[in-house]
């Protein structure tokens, strides 16, 4: 009878051992979630993102005039404008205004948001606290400007290719499948 009873406490110890084994991973990780959910939203919500978004924005109905086929012309142009010809010249250049900087800093954000959406699992109530149906519409923007910015970096000499990396495409794959996960939701 003794025997049994030890048998069970050291079942019962093994099974609480095993439980507090998942918790001590289980609440820092979430605690983590958290609090890099929390950065990004205070990131989201500074003048800086909001400039961004609201210069992508103009871009897309004053320059291509609500028309997503003139967004690679009209950004090769604008990036010719704003940063191409000024060097030319030899004048500063304010790169946190340009529309590529701009476009990268609300790029980046969606793709640490997507990151934290699929590889942290943060939950879908926290995106629907705050996506609103203009980011859909700005997700697109984004994803149809990629294709106009991957031509314009200066052309380097003389360097071995990199290791099969696919940093770009995975960051453009990522602000993709965020897109096409909150394409169909609505404001409740």
């Amino acid at each position: 009878m003794e025997n049994v009873v030890q048998i069970s406490l050291s079942a019962i110890s093994a099974v609480f051992s095993f439980i507090a084994l998942i918790l001590a991973y289980h609440i820092p990780h979430r605690v983590m979630v958290n609090q890099i959910y929390s950065d990004l939203v205070k990131e989201y919500r500074s003048p800086e993102m909001g400039g961004a978004i609201l210069a992508i924005f103009r871009f897309y109905v004053k320059d291509c005039q609500n028309n997503v086929h003139a967004i690679n012309e009209e950004y090769k142009k604008k990036y010719e404008k704003q940063i191409n010809k000024p060097l030319e010249g030899d004048k500063s250049i304010n790169y946190a205004g340009t529309l590529h900087f701009q476009r990268r800093l609300v790029a980046q954000f969606y793709y640490d948001m997507a990151r934290l959406r699929y590889e942290e699992r943060l939950p879908t109530k926290h995106l629907r606290e705050w996506f609103t149906p203009r980011e859909v519409t700005l997700l697109a923007i984004i994803l149809h400007m990629v294709d106009a910015s991957l031509g314009l970096f200066e052309e380097a000499h003389d360097v071995p290719e990199p290791p099969d990396m696919e940093d770009g495409v995975l960051l453009n794959k990522r602000i993709h499948k965020l897109y096409e996960e909150v394409e169909g939701w609505e404001r409740k």
